[in-house]
C-alpha cells in the first residue's frame, strides 16, 4: 500500500485539503492545498523488484490425437516432443489443432507475489523462441491464453482467458513479449497458473521450442513493487 506525501521547499508538510485524481491510494498523483496554493504530489512507492520464473514442463495437445508424446524427431535426443505448438499443419490429411502449454511451479510464484500482503504487479513478460523450420513460413502472430493447470491432465486441457495477440515471431527468432497486466494479477491471486497458445481458427501454424531445446522456453519476468 502506498503512502501519500507532499514535499515543499524540502520539507514534508501535512495536507489540509486533498484531491486524488483516481481515488484512494492507488492514484498515480494528486494535489494538496498548502499556503493558499495547490501543490502536486505522487504516492510514495516501494522499490520495484524483477523476479523470473522458469517453466517446469512444456507440452502440446491436439484435438484429434491428444497429448503429443512422439519420440521420432532426431533432434529430441531420445526425449519426447515437448514443443509448444499453435494451430494446425494444413497439408491433408488433417493433423489436429494444437494447444501448447507452459506449466510452472505455481506455489513458488504465489509465495513471491503474495508477499507483504500482495505485491503490486507493474509488468509481466514471457519469453519464447520459434523453431527455424516447420510452421507458417512468414512471421506468425502469437495468441496467448491463461490456464489454471500445474501439470498436463489426462484429458483435454482447459483454457481460461484469451486469446490476446502478444506479437509475432519469424522462424528462428526469439523475443520477450508483454503479457496483459491483469493476467499478472491473476497469477498473484490464483485465477491463473500458467500460459498457453491456441487459435480456434487453426492458424497460423507456429512451433515454439520446448524445454528440451531451450531451457528459457516460457520463462516469466515479472516486475512488482
Amino acid at each position: 500500500m502506498a503512502d501519500l506525501f507532499v514535499r515543499h521547499n524540502g520539507s514534508t508538510v501535512e495536507p489540509t485539503e486533498l484531491r486524488v485524481n483516481e481515488g484512494g491510494v492507488e492514484a498515480q498523483e494528486g494535489f494538496v492545498r498548502w499556503g493558499g496554493q495547490l501543490h502536486r504530489f505522487w504516492p510514495q512507492r516501494d522499490p520495484e523488484i524483477v523476479s523470473t520464473f522458469n517453466a517446469i514442463e512444456t507440452k502440446s495437445w491436439r484435438d484429434n490425437w491428444g497429448w503429443r508424446d512422439d519420440t521420432s524427431k532426431p533432434e529430441l535426443s531420445g526425449g519426447y516432443n515437448d514443443r509448444v505448438y499453435q494451430g494446425e499443419w494444413s497439408d491433408p490429411p488433417p493433423y489436429g489443432n494444437h494447444r501448447g502449454y507452459w506449466f510452472y511451479d505455481f506455489a513458488n510464484i504465489q509465495s513471491v507475489l503474495q508477499a507483504d500482503g500482495g505485491r503490486r504487479i507493474e509488468r509481466i513478460e514471457i519469453f519464447m523462441r520459434r523453431r527455424e523450420i516447420n510452421g507458417y513460413w512468414r512471421p506468425a502472430d502469437i495468441y496467448l491464453w491463461t490456464h489454471r493447470l500445474t501439470s498436463p491432465p489426462g484429458g483435454k486441457p482447459a483454457l481460461r482467458k484469451g486469446p490476446v495477440r502478444i506479437g509475432a515471431l519469424d522462424r528462428g527468432d526469439a523475443a520477450w513479449f508483454d503479457v496483459p497486466l491483469s493476467w499478472g494479477r491473476d497469477l498473484r491471486d490464483g485465477a491463473a497458473r500458467g500460459f498457453a497458445l491456441f487459435r480456434q481458427e487453426r492458424g497460423p501454424y507456429a512451433i515454439m521450442d520446448g524445454l528440451t531445446n531451450h531451457a528459457q522456453s516460457g520463462q516469466l519476468r515479472i516486475t512488482h513493487s
